[in-house]
């Protein structure tokens, strides 16, 4: 045999020898090599690794059962890792290079249990600390030769865990996370893999489940880790959707997930209308969060140790949860709020059950606030004091709105449960059957809200944003703070073009918005202090295409209404004083300055306003006057300027102080055209005289110079036009059409009374009111009334507006005109109307309807033989009659035509008996001449009986 030969087989065998022995040393060896590496793991650790049986195959596969890893030096309770096999598959040549190459680990029936104990130390901390410390680079002794990572190549093993389950205890006495102090987690299964094809990169990626025995549920979780970018994904959802019993409601959650930095999230949260199933496929939901993320605190804070209180476990395990986070974030929630026709909404159940049980302490609970005197002594009421109530029930509930506002904003802000809240485009849908037959809805879109707290400074601030439905996606804000020591307050609002049209439930039925109605070009500030009590808003306040319905103003709705108010607003509460300052009324092309101020608003409000109107086109202001307000003077047209500045003081304790100055100025002011439904040249011959009854009848009649039954001024009796001025229009020959003494004198009549009881009408706005007008009772009708009467009294002489006055005014039921009335009462032609008689036909004239019971019943009453008397005596003083005619017309008893009851007292029936009495007069009204001015003799419009009184 050849050398070379035998050479070959020397080698061969000492191959296969030393083979032979490398194949039975090697269990050996890897067993001493396992043992090595536990105790140098469980040294860096800290921890004891122990198995109870080991097998090893050649094929590289080793085999642990009955591991157990155990806190160093503790041997009581269970382990904090049991796994009953631990599969590790890895490439045996690498033995050999010094860097074990691992495949694949497998671990089977894994159990995890760690705890957190009474004194606050626990089993699993530190080891995560030094396991953080071995993945960043640095051993236990920091540097990486100390690592027991240097003997692994730097390859990721694909990972399998099954029939993994984990116990966590929390046995502090302040313990458990939302009140939960153990959790089980079982039925666990992880598969994990390393798909990076670079050695020294890794991307981890895993998938898994694992079954949590409290939620009754199975969470389905994956994610993502890359190294050295140390970024990481990781999410998780729930097998079945999370189902929890609220009341008669259902909360229900779709998803959960965690991040590494404790962040929670849930998605898809719904909490159920009364009554519906979640499982419903009909059920509506009235609360739906599309994600809600919860940033955990380190550590909870001492109110999450309190136990289950009155309010039951649902709203302590609430409590409890919040108190453990610190941040929370709603993303897309919808809220659905309805109002029923019994009054009930959709939130009662949980805005009187749970919101209603929110403690607060007792010294947070608002004082409740002394009644203003004026409210507390309703009993005597005095003159006013109806119109006072009401003043002062307008300036207290400013007040109280103000301070209701600080009041939720500091309650809010202490019963805040996180640090932070935020509202990310959120919905809000409102609905109401009461006001709208099919339930209308509004909605609130892209709501976006922050809500902070800073605990240095123990100030809770908020910031909302929202975008209306226009097409400019225009953007709104109100932005606030409050300081929760002081309860000192600062809120702003802004609003580019808010539309108020989709929100219409929410404005009365007196202001109803539509789709052009905008708030626009808005910014208010508003200061509160709570120590001073003080309040200060400014800033503008703008709206157009607004709709305003008051039947006393006009009896068809004001409609596309532009206006704007801005200036600065302070009241001192405790002083019960309002600055009203650099004001500015803005109404259509018209703007008016206006600033004031009122004291004592909480009993008896004093007033001061100045209001100041620069030279305007008479035009533009014709035109800035809501068209209903005009109806009968459409297509106005006037030229001139009109200006006006007027001031005036009030002290409602007595109406009668009422002072104020007027000076307007006109400059070449002139109505060119009333419009089409005005026209003078009408009234100038016969013309047909339309009278609409209160009972919707309509009366015509022919009148007008030349027609039958009319009667010319100079055939008229002196007596009757003596009469009418003194009771009516004491200045009629020398006014202009209007009467600023007696607009002062109704003025304060009304306010005293409370009501629109006494007018101001001259004979000249009478005789407008029934050839042009309606006899309503409105804003709308003064207004008319000024631009026809003004051109009126310029187109007309006094006895051409005389002679049409008593040609067309009623004297009774179906009684128009002096002829008719001179007739049906007394037989007589309108010239022969001796004093009495035109005593009693100018009586009727405020209510001529109501007051004709005198007649029917054959005789005056007592009261009304005074109310003439009365009459007769405002004559004398003014000189329009003497004493000598005044004695011979006594006693004031009229003579009726063909009445057999004149001179007897007939029993009245119960209506006109009521009626009767509210005639009764004041006799110190009845004022001597020599107290009056020149001015004041020509008027007796405040010795007059009220002319408008209504039983």
């Amino acid at each position: 045999m050849k050398r070379t030969t035998i050479a070959l087989l020397v080698v061969a065998g000492l191959l296969f020898g030393a083979s032979a022995g490398v194949w039975f040393a090697l269990p050996h060896a890897v067993e001493r090599v396992a043992l090595w590496a536990a105790d140098h793991v469980g040294e860096s650790f800290a921890r004891d690794i122990t198995w109870e049986n080991l097998q090893y195959t050649p094929s590289g596969r080793l085999q642990f059962e009955g591991v157990r890893v155990q806190e160093r030096g503790r041997t009581e309770g269970p382990a904090m890792v049991a796994l009953d096999r631990v599969d590790v598959r890895f490439v045996p040549e690498s033995i050999f290079t010094g860097k074990l190459r691992l495949e694949g680990v497998t671990l089977h029936g894994a159990h995890a249990h760690l705890v957190r104990r009474e004194d606050g130390s626990d089993n699993y901390q530190d080891f995560i600390e030094r396991l953080n410390r071995l993945l960043t680079g640095g051993g236990e002794g920091g540097g990486e030769s100390t690592s027991p990572l240097r003997f692994l190549a730097r390859v990721l093993p694909s990972l399998e865990v099954t029939g993994a389950s984990l116990t966590f205890e929390d046995l502090r006495p302040q313990g458990g996370l939302f009140g939960i102090r153990t959790v089980h987690l079982d039925q666990g299964h992880v598969s994990a893999v390393d798909k990076s094809f670079v050695q020294e990169r890794l991307q981890f990626e895993f998938t898994g489940s694992v079954r949590v025995r409290e939620l009754q549920n199975t969470l389905l979780f994956k994610g993502k880790a890359a190294w050295p970018e140390k970024t990481h994904e990781f999410s998780m959802v729930m097998a079945e959707k999370l189902v929890y019993p609220l009341g008669q409601r259902e909360v229900t959650v779709g998803g959960l997930g965690w991040s590494v930095d404790g962040d929670l999230t849930l998605t898809d949260v719904a909490i159920s209308a009364p009554g519906a199933r979640a499982s419903s496929t009909d059920a509506k939901p009235e609360v739906s969060i599309g994600k809600v993320m919860l940033t955990l605190r380190d550590e909870p804070d001492a109110g999450a140790s309190e136990g289950p209180g009155p309010s039951g476990r649902v709203e302590s395990l609430i409590r409890r949860a919040l108190a453990r986070v610190r941040r929370v974030t709603l993303v897309e929630p919808q809220l659905v709020v309805a109002r029923y026709s019994d009054r009930t909404t959709s939130l009662s159940d949980l805005t009187g059950d749970f919101m209603g049980r929110i403690p607060i302490p007792a010294d947070e609970e608002p004082p409740e606030r002394a009644r203003p005197r004026s409210q507390r002594n309703s009993a005597g009421k005095v003159d006013g004091s109806r119109v006072r109530q009401a003043l002062v029930e307008v300036f207290t509930g400013l007040q109280e709105g103000v301070e209701g506002v600080a009041d939720l904003a500091h309650r809010g802000g202490m019963l805040l449960p996180t640090d932070e809240i935020s509202i990310d485009h959120g919905a809000v849908i409102y609905g109401d059957e009461l006001l709208f037959e099919r339930g209308f809805q509004t909605r609130l879109s892209n709501f976006n809200m922050r809500v902070r707290r800073n605990p240095e400074a123990n100030v809770v601030s908020w910031e909302m944003d929202f975008e209306t439905g226009n097409q400019r996606r225009s953007l709104n804000h109100l932005k606030g703070r409050v300081q929760l020591d002081t309860r000192d307050m600062q809120v702003s609002m802004g609003a580019q073009a808010f539309e108020l049209g989709p929100y219409r439930s929410l404005f009365p039925e007196s202001m109803p918005p539509h789709k052009d109605t905008i708030v626009h070009d808005t910014n208010l500030n508003l200061v509160y202090s709570h120590e001073n009590r003080d309040v200060r808003m400014e800033g503008r306040f703008a709206i157009r295409g607004l709709t305003v319905h008051a039947p006393r103003i006009a009896p068809e709705p004001m409609t596309d209404i532009s206006l704007a108010i801005n200036g600065a607003l302070s009241m001192s509460i405790g002083e019960s004083r309002l600055v009203l300052e650099d004001g500015a009324f803005r109404l259509g092309k018209v703007t008016a300055g206006i600033h004031g101020t009122v004291d004592s608003f909480d009993e008896a409000p004093r007033m001061a306003l100045q209001m100041t109107l620069d030279e305007t086109p008479c035009q533009a202001l014709v035109d800035s006057l809501p068209s209903a307000l005009i109806p009968r003077l459409k297509g106005l047209q006037v030229v001139g300027s009109f200006g006006w500045d007027v001031s005036g003081s009030l002290d409602t304790a007595d109406m009668s102080s009422l002072r104020y100055e007027m000076k307007p100025t006109l400059d070449d002011f002139r109505v060119l055209r009333l419009g089409k439904h005005v026209s003078f040249e009408l009234v100038r011959g016969q013309f047909l005289q339309t009278v609409v009854e209160p009972d919707e009848t309509v009366k015509e009649f022919v009148t007008g110079p030349g027609a039958p039954g009319w009667v010319d001024y100079d055939r008229i009796s002196p007596w009757m036009k003596s009469v009418v001025t003194a009771t009516e229009d004491g200045r009629f020959f020398r006014h202009e059409g209007f009467s600023p003494f007696a607009i002062k004198e109704s003025i304060i009549t009304n306010l005293q009374k409370g009501g629109f009881h006494r007018g101001a009408s001259t004979i000249s706005q009478q005789l407008v009111k029934n050839l042009f007008l309606t006899r309503e009772k409105t804003v709308s009708r003064k207004v008319q009334e000024f631009f026809i009467t003004w051109q009126m009294e310029r187109v007309f002489t006094k006895p051409e507006l005389m002679a049409l006055y008593f040609n067309v005014i009623e004297f009774g039921p179906g009684i128009y005109g002096i002829v008719d009335a001179s007739e049906h009462y007394f037989g007589k032609h309108p010239s022969d109307l001796t004093l009495l008689d035109s005593l009693f036909l100018c009586s009727l004239i405020p209510n001529p309807k109501k007051y004709y019971y005198q007649f029917q019943r054959g005789s005056v009453t007592d009261n009304w033989e005074k109310r003439l008397e009365f009459f007769a005596r405002s004559m004398v003083n003014r000189n329009k009659l003497t004493q000598a005619e005044y004695d011979k017309t006594r006693p004031f008893r009229p003579h009726f035509k063909g009445s057999p009851m004149n001179g007897h007292q007939v029993e009245l029936a119960p209506d006109e008996e009521l009626l009767d009495n509210q005639l009764m007069f004041d006799e110190d009204l009845l004022i001597p001449a020599h107290e009056l001015d020149d001015s004041e003799l020509e008027s007796d419009d405040h010795l007059a009986f009220d002319p408008e009184v209504a039983p």
